[in-house]
């Protein structure tokens, strides 16, 4: 049972970081784009 948590947790922090990460991502290219235009 401890192992499942382990790894439902783990999965939610890795997806957690991949929204994180393409949030960001998004963001960067929306101010370079309304910088650039």
């Amino acid at each position: 049972m401890k192992q499942l948590i382990i790894r439902i947790s783990g999965g939610l922090a890795t997806a957690g970081m991949l929204t994180v990460f393409m949030a960001t991502n998004a963001y960067a290219a929306e101010i370079s784009n309304n910088g650039a235009g």
